[in-house]
């Protein structure tokens, strides 16, 4: 399908010993041109008209993100843009009254990195605006199942440059032992039941727009948002927020 080599969000580490999600710059190299209305229920977030993390559409006024994406910025500071393929334009800009973090997330562990935004002003579907579709709770998925990361960011690995489409790539579940495995060896942070890892052997996450959504790729279900890596393309897997093990938390504080 395509190629990535960056991704979606996901934390870059300034060193070895620290994994550290940043949300400055997206990449998706290698990745293709999202169709009009192939992702619905993308949101970008933005600051000062510029992108800065992903989100996806949850109901009428809800957005699902990173945690780490939602402690820089107050409410009044944050605009959320739905229904357009480019970040800056089109679709509907929409503010945001309220942001809930999951209060167990802390920047050292990474863990239950998700967060919930309220919207000023409910958003009806149509066909470039629609809800995004929750796995159960407690679902984890399997190994080897194909998945689909999206968001805006750079179509070289040398250039931060964001691309005006939004991208998208596929990407397969790995072990979790395995992930684990690495990132331990190299003093990281534990990969919990509460995240899973995705990579494909010339494709990986790297630092960029954090909050992204993926999904299954044959059922379109919502299962994971970028978060984290420990290199780009590299030994090391990009690292998800497992959305099935948090549904509890998220029907507790829906909008």
């Amino acid at each position: 399908m395509t190629r990535l080599i960056a991704g979606l969000a996901l934390a870059l580490f300034p060193a070895l010993s620290r994994a550290v999600p940043l949300s400055e710059v997206s990449k998706i190299v290698g990745g293709s041109d999202a169709a009009p209305n192939q992702f619905p229920f993308q949101a970008a977030l933005l600051h000062d008209d510029q992108l800065f993390c992903g989100g996806v559409l949850l109901n009428s006024n809800t957005i699902l993100t990173a945690a780490h994406c939602s402690e820089k910025y107050k409410e009044s500071e944050v605009w959320v843009r739905l229904g357009s393929n480019f970040y800056h334009t089109g679709g509907i800009l929409v503010g945001v009254s309220k942001i809930i973090a999951n209060p167990d997330f802390n920047m050292d562990t990474i863990n239950r990195d998700i967060a919930l935004w309220t919207l000023i002003t409910p958003v009806t579907e149509s066909d470039s605006i629609k809800f995004a579709i929750l796995p159960e709770q407690g679902s984890d998925p399997p190994v080897d199942e194909v998945t689909i990361v999206s968001g805006w960011g750079s179509i070289k690995a040398e250039d931060i440059t964001i691309p005006n489409a939004l991208q998208f790539a596929d990407i397969k579940i790995v072990d979790r032992v395995d992930c684990n495995a690495k990132y331990q060896g190299a003093k990281m942070p534990t990969v919990t039941t509460d995240m899973f890892c995705a990579t494909e052997s010339d494709r990986g996450a790297c630092k960029g727009d954090s909050g992204g959504p993926l999904i299954i790729d044959r059922t379109g279900v919502l299962i994971g948002l970028v978060s984290w890596t420990g290199g780009c393309a590299s030994e090391f897997p990009a690292v998800f927020t497992r959305i099935g093990n948090l549904i509890y938390w998220i029907n507790q504080n829906l909008s």
